[in-house]
Protein backbone atom coordinates (compact mmCIF):
# COMPACT_ATOMS: atom_id res chain seq x y z
CA UNK A 1 0.00 0.00 0.00
CA UNK A 2 2.86 2.39 0.82
CA UNK A 3 4.47 1.81 -2.57
CA UNK A 4 1.17 2.29 -4.41
CA UNK A 5 0.56 5.55 -2.56
CA UNK A 6 4.08 6.75 -3.40
CA UNK A 7 3.61 5.93 -7.08
CA UNK A 8 0.32 7.84 -7.02
CA UNK A 9 2.10 10.90 -5.54
CA UNK A 10 0.17 10.58 -2.28
CA UNK A 11 3.17 11.10 -0.04
CA UNK A 12 1.30 11.57 3.26
CA UNK A 13 -0.49 8.29 2.70
CA UNK A 14 2.76 6.56 1.69
CA UNK A 15 4.36 7.72 4.93
CA UNK A 16 1.43 6.45 7.01
CA UNK A 17 1.50 3.01 5.34
CA UNK A 18 5.28 2.74 5.58
CA UNK A 19 5.18 3.68 9.27
CA UNK A 20 2.55 0.96 9.89
CA UNK A 21 4.66 -1.61 8.04
CA UNK A 22 7.72 -0.61 10.07
CA UNK A 23 5.78 -0.96 13.32
CA UNK A 24 5.06 -4.55 12.36
CA UNK A 25 8.55 -5.28 10.94
CA UNK A 26 11.11 -2.59 11.87
CA UNK A 27 13.85 -3.94 9.63
CA UNK A 28 12.07 -3.43 6.31
CA UNK A 29 14.52 -1.45 4.22
CA UNK A 30 11.96 -1.05 1.42
CA UNK A 31 9.71 0.89 3.78
CA UNK A 32 12.64 3.02 4.94
CA UNK A 33 13.23 3.87 1.29
CA UNK A 34 9.60 4.86 0.82
CA UNK A 35 9.83 7.15 3.86
CA UNK A 36 12.93 8.83 2.40
CA UNK A 37 11.40 9.27 -1.07
CA UNK A 38 8.07 10.54 0.30
CA UNK A 39 9.72 13.01 2.69
CA UNK A 40 11.86 14.30 -0.18
CA UNK A 41 8.81 14.66 -2.42
CA UNK A 42 6.93 16.59 0.27
CA UNK A 43 9.41 19.43 0.48
CA UNK A 44 10.90 19.30 -3.02
CA UNK A 45 7.63 19.34 -4.95
CA UNK A 46 5.44 21.39 -2.63
CA UNK A 47 3.62 24.49 -3.78
CA UNK A 48 4.76 26.96 -2.64
CA UNK A 49 8.25 25.45 -2.26
CA UNK A 50 9.35 24.46 1.22
CA UNK A 51 12.98 24.90 2.26
CA UNK A 52 13.86 22.41 5.02
CA UNK A 53 15.85 23.75 7.94
CA UNK A 54 19.41 22.65 8.61
CA UNK A 55 18.18 20.40 11.43
CA UNK A 56 15.51 18.76 9.26
CA UNK A 57 17.90 18.43 6.32
CA UNK A 58 20.47 16.75 8.58
CA UNK A 59 17.86 14.27 9.82
CA UNK A 60 16.73 13.56 6.26
CA UNK A 61 20.35 13.03 5.20
CA UNK A 62 20.84 10.47 7.97
CA UNK A 63 17.69 8.61 6.93
CA UNK A 64 18.61 8.75 3.24
CA UNK A 65 22.15 7.53 3.88
CA UNK A 66 20.87 4.50 5.79
CA UNK A 67 18.09 3.70 3.31
CA UNK A 68 20.30 4.16 0.24
CA UNK A 69 22.46 1.20 1.30
CA UNK A 70 19.63 -1.09 0.13
CA UNK A 71 18.12 1.21 -2.50
CA UNK A 72 20.48 2.73 -5.07
CA UNK A 73 17.73 5.04 -6.38
CA UNK A 74 18.14 7.04 -3.17
CA UNK A 75 21.80 7.98 -3.74
CA UNK A 76 20.81 11.02 -5.81
CA UNK A 77 18.55 12.24 -2.99
CA UNK A 78 21.33 11.63 -0.47
CA UNK A 79 23.58 13.80 -2.64
CA UNK A 80 20.96 16.56 -2.69
CA UNK A 81 21.00 16.67 1.11
CA UNK A 82 24.81 16.79 1.14
CA UNK A 83 24.71 19.71 -1.32
CA UNK A 84 22.08 21.58 0.68
CA UNK A 85 24.20 21.16 3.81
CA UNK A 86 27.27 22.70 2.17
CA UNK A 87 29.02 19.48 1.11
CA UNK A 88 29.13 19.81 -2.70
CA UNK A 89 32.18 17.57 -3.15
CA UNK A 90 30.45 14.67 -1.39
CA UNK A 91 27.30 15.32 -3.41
CA UNK A 92 29.03 15.35 -6.78
CA UNK A 93 31.04 12.23 -5.89
CA UNK A 94 27.81 10.38 -5.09
CA UNK A 95 26.12 11.57 -8.26
CA UNK A 96 29.17 10.67 -10.35
CA UNK A 97 29.26 7.16 -8.88
CA UNK A 98 25.58 6.58 -9.67
CA UNK A 99 25.00 8.54 -12.88
CA UNK A 100 24.96 5.40 -15.05
CA UNK A 101 21.99 3.99 -13.12
CA UNK A 102 20.22 7.15 -11.96
CA UNK A 103 18.74 9.73 -14.33
CA UNK A 104 18.37 12.14 -11.41
CA UNK A 105 22.07 11.85 -10.52
CA UNK A 106 23.01 12.43 -14.17
CA UNK A 107 20.80 15.52 -14.48
CA UNK A 108 22.08 16.92 -11.19
CA UNK A 109 25.64 16.71 -12.51
CA UNK A 110 24.50 18.70 -15.56
CA UNK A 111 22.74 21.28 -13.37
CA UNK A 112 25.84 21.97 -11.29
CA UNK A 113 28.13 22.15 -14.32
CA UNK A 114 30.00 18.88 -13.83
CA UNK A 115 28.68 17.18 -17.00
CA UNK A 116 27.33 18.38 -20.34
CA UNK A 117 23.68 18.15 -21.28
CA UNK A 118 22.69 14.48 -21.61
CA UNK A 119 22.59 13.10 -25.14
CA UNK A 120 19.87 11.16 -26.89
CA UNK A 121 21.95 8.00 -26.51
CA UNK A 122 22.05 8.55 -22.73
CA UNK A 123 18.28 8.87 -22.79
CA UNK A 124 18.13 5.45 -24.43
CA UNK A 125 20.26 3.88 -21.67
CA UNK A 126 17.58 4.78 -19.13
CA UNK A 127 14.77 3.12 -21.09
CA UNK A 128 12.16 1.87 -18.61
CA UNK A 129 13.61 3.67 -15.58
CA UNK A 130 10.98 5.48 -13.51
CA UNK A 131 12.94 8.73 -13.85
CA UNK A 132 13.70 8.47 -17.58
CA UNK A 133 11.51 11.52 -18.19
CA UNK A 134 14.07 13.71 -16.42
CA UNK A 135 16.63 13.10 -19.15
CA UNK A 136 14.01 13.57 -21.85
CA UNK A 137 12.86 16.90 -20.36
CA UNK A 138 16.43 18.06 -19.89
CA UNK A 139 17.15 17.47 -23.57
CA UNK A 140 14.00 19.36 -24.57
CA UNK A 141 14.20 22.20 -22.01
CA UNK A 142 17.72 22.32 -20.58
CA UNK A 143 17.52 25.82 -19.08
CA UNK A 144 14.18 25.19 -17.38
CA UNK A 145 15.34 21.88 -15.84
CA UNK A 146 18.59 23.48 -14.70
CA UNK A 147 16.73 26.33 -12.97
CA UNK A 148 14.38 23.91 -11.20
CA UNK A 149 17.25 21.78 -9.95
CA UNK A 150 19.32 24.74 -8.82
CA UNK A 151 16.36 25.94 -6.73
CA UNK A 152 16.09 22.45 -5.27
CA UNK A 153 19.80 22.56 -4.37
CA UNK A 154 19.69 25.92 -2.59
CA UNK A 155 21.65 25.61 0.65
CA UNK A 156 19.62 25.40 3.81
CA UNK A 157 19.04 28.56 5.78
CA UNK A 158 20.88 27.99 9.05
CA UNK A 159 18.60 30.55 10.71
CA UNK A 160 15.41 28.72 9.67
CA UNK A 161 14.44 26.06 12.19
CA UNK A 162 11.12 24.85 10.75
Amino acid sequence: MANAALLAARDDEAIRWADKALEARPGRSDMQGILVQAAFNQWAFSTPPIQPSQQVCTQLLEQATTASQDNPDLHAITGIYHWKLGQPTTATQLWSQHQQASPLARILLYAVGKRPLPSQSELNTFQGHKDQGLIHNAILQPDAIKQILLKLLQPVNTQNQS
